[in-house]
Formats: structure tokens, C-alpha cells, sequence
């Protein structure tokens, strides 16, 4: 899960990662070796593997020894498919609390509930449908180690197009943002803002499913594939220490004064080197008055920084807590509060990530928050 959550990390105060090097020339051969590799793969253990999957009733497995390893990993996919697809599938804990009693009042009151919709079944299906292509993902498996070898891992899932991330629906966001009472978004003729920044951004698939709400989209981002990805959706990538453009205005794209409508900040403040300083700066690029920050961070929290001597981040979290509900109330005393911000709304949601060929999909739990300068 700890190597997942790397696909969204950038630091506003780190200094940029080492520059990929061109794999234009050498990709081809590259890639034909991994599928060379990964076909022999397949026939070797394709005969392990159909054992599980092509089972008609998977009980009856139940108990059996597995000699393959991955028959035994084809058998548990198996089992969590069944689990998420069947037995839980409006996942209602994902959006839950368990203990509200355990909240501030102020904090039980701004609490939206949230649930399961349409558009995060869609990217479970996708998500199920990836996980499902055997040469894709045995591809996959092979390539990745060899990428590693010139670029970082969060590069390599760029350069892939794997791992995509998702924690909020477009009607979710909404309803955080706005308010329940806002009407469908579906029917505006116009987006309701004006500029989003996406902190960390990775490959814009969490920011593409709301940025339909912004005339101007921007996104911050360290790793070099990365922007490629989010260029491709039409995102204009600025400097992950400024935060401001670093091309020219034209007519298609005016100049930018400087302050964003909202700035999301997405899993990245417990993967950043000096998170405290990331909050300051956010501050002072809201635009005044009306500006907000989005915040979304995994509970409980742990910091991990992939850029930083030993991942060890500068700047420590003051978060404590055994429960979901005492670790957010002490983020928002120990930390939010202190560094000038107020709670407008929050609600739990999943941290979903594309799966591989041992499970459909991974997922942490998220509190996301929107917040907003108190000074």
C-alpha cells in the first residue's frame, strides 16, 4: 500500500528529482523484451493459474494446498473479487464513522455524508477489467523493475499507465465544495470556478474527475513522466516551488494573478518534506476571501518523504490517536488550527488505487477537508 501511495507524491519544498533520461530511442527494444519475458511467463504458469480462475464455484477450493504460488495468489484475487463484487459492494464502511461520539461537536457538525456512487462503481469496474489482463499485467510485472532502473517509481507507473488513483467523485466533490443544496452540476452551463491547482498530481486522474468545474486547470508535479501524463488532459503544469506558470500568458491561456480558486492537496502532505510550510504557502496562494484548500490525507496518518535523506520528512505531523475519529481531531488541533485554518465541511472516503495481478484494487481511508484561511 506504502509503494502505491507514492504514485501522488511531490514536494513543494524538495528540489527536483533527477531528470528521466530519453527513452524514445531504446523503448522498443525495451518492450518487446518484457513481452518476450512475460509470454514465457504465461505458458509456464498459465496451467496454475486456471486451476482458480476458471473454477466455477470457488468453494470448492476452499482448504485445497495450492503448490504454485500463483495459484494460491489467482485463489485470494479470487476471493476479494467475490467479497467486494458480492458481499459488500456499496462498501457503506469506506464513508462511514465508526465512533462520532469521539469528534469535537464542531467537527461532527461540518461531517458530510458521503456514499458509494456511480462513478466510483466505474472505476472499480475498470479497475476489476485491468486486473483481469493477464499479459497486461504479467507485462507489467516484468517491465516495471527494468524502468526502475532509470527512473523512480513513480515514473516507471507513469510511463506504464498504471496505478491510477481515485478518491472523489465529481458529484462528491460537489456536494463538499458547494454544498448538498447547489442543483446537479450536470446542468450548469458553466463551470463555478475560475482556476484549480492540484498539488502532486501524479497522472490527473483524481483531478479529472472535478476539474469539469474550473475554466483553468493547473497541477504541480516532480516526476517528469508524470507531466507528460497530465499535459496529455490538457493541464497546464506549473512549478512545484512557485506554484506559478512557468510559460508565457496568450490568448488561450491569460495570466494568472498570482491566487487559485482552490488548491487540492491530495495525499501529499503526509508525503512531503516540510507539510507545514506546503500549508503556509497554500495560504498565500488563495485567492482572498473566497479561495479554499482541499485536503485530503490518508488516517492514520504516517509520514513517509521519498525524496528526503532516510524518507524522513523535516517537519513533523502532530497527530496521535488509536481511532480514525481522534487522529482527525487531533490533525485539525495539533496542526490545521495552529497553522491558521478553519474546517468548513469533511467527509471519509476511500484512497482507491488500481490493483495488479494479486488484487483488483488497493484502498486506504481518506479525510478529506475543506478548509479555509481563519485569519
Amino acid at each position: 500500500l506504502q509503494t502505491r501511495r507514492r504514485l501522488a507524491v511531490s514536494s513543494a519544498a524538495a528540489n527536483p528529482r533527477f531528470q528521466v533520461p530519453n527513452l524514445q530511442a531504446s523503448s522498443p527494444g525495451l518492450i518487446a523484451f518484457a513481452v518476450s519475458v512475460g509470454l514465457a511467463t504465461l505458458l509456464t504458469v498459465w496451467p496454475a493459474v486456471s486451476q482458480c480462475s476458471t473454477g466455477a464455484n470457488h468453494s470448492m477450493l476452499k482448504g485445497h494446498r495450492f503448490r504454485s504460488s500463483w495459484a494460491r495468489a489467482a485463489y485470494h484475487k479470487m476471493q476479494f473479487d467475490t467479497e467486494h463484487l458480492s458481499e459488500n459492494s456499496r462498501h457503506l464502511e469506506w464513508y462511514r464513522l465508526e465512533q462520532p461520539q469521539l469528534l469535537p461537536k464542531e467537527l461532527a457538525d461540518a461531517f458530510v455524508q458521503l456514499e458509494q456512487d456511480a462513478e466510483t462503481e466505474a472505476f472499480l469496474a475498470n479497475s476489476y477489467a485491468k486486473s483481469e489482463r493477464l499479459l497486461t499485467q504479467l507485462y507489467h510485472r516484468v517491465a516495471k523493475p527494468l524502468l526502475c532502473m532509470f527512473m523512480s517509481v513513480t515514473s516507471a507507473n507513469g510511463f506504464l499507465r498504471r496505478g491510477s488513483m481515485f478518491v472523489l467523485s465529481g458529484e462528491q466533490f460537489r456536494r463538499l465544495i458547494v454544498g448538498s443544496d447547489s442543483g446537479d452540476h450536470q446542468q450548469q452551463q458553466e463551470p463555478l470556478f475560475d482556476s484549480l491547482l492540484d498539488l502532486g498530481a501524479g497522472d490527473g486522474n483524481v483531478t479529472s474527475h472535478y476539474a469539469g468545474y474550473f475554466r483553468r486547470v493547473f497541477a504541480t508535479e516532480m516526476a517528469t513522466v508524470m507531466t507528460w501524463r497530465l499535459a496529455e488532459r490538457g493541464y497546464t503544469v506549473v512549478d512545484p516551488i512557485t506554484w506559478l506558470p512557468t510559460q508565457p500568458a496568450t490568448d488561450a491561456e491569460p495570466e494568472l494573478d498570482a491566487h487559485y480558486d482552490l488548491i487540492g492537496c491530495f495525499n501529499l502532505l503526509d508525503r512531503c518534506e516540510a507539510p507545514l510550510d506546503l500549508l503556509a504557502q497554500a495560504k498565500r496562494r488563495l485567492r482572498p476571501g473566497s479561495g479554499r484548500l482541499l485536503l485530503a490525507i490518508v488516517v492514520p496518518v504516517r509520514q513517509f518523504c521519498e525524496f528526503a535523506p532516510g524518507n524522513r520528512p523535516a517537519q513533523v505531523l502532530a497527530v496521535s490517536g488509536p481511532t480514525f475519529e481522534e487522529q482527525l481531531a487531533s490533525l485539525v488541533s495539533n496542526v490545521l488550527r495552529p497553522q491558521g485554518w478553519a474546517v468548513e465541511r469533511w467527509a471519509k472516503a476511500p484512497y482507491l488505487c488500481e490493483g495488479d495481478l494479486y488484487q483488483s484494487f488497493y484502498h486506504l481511508t481518506d479525510a478529506v477537508l475543506l478548509l479555509r484561511p481563519a485569519d
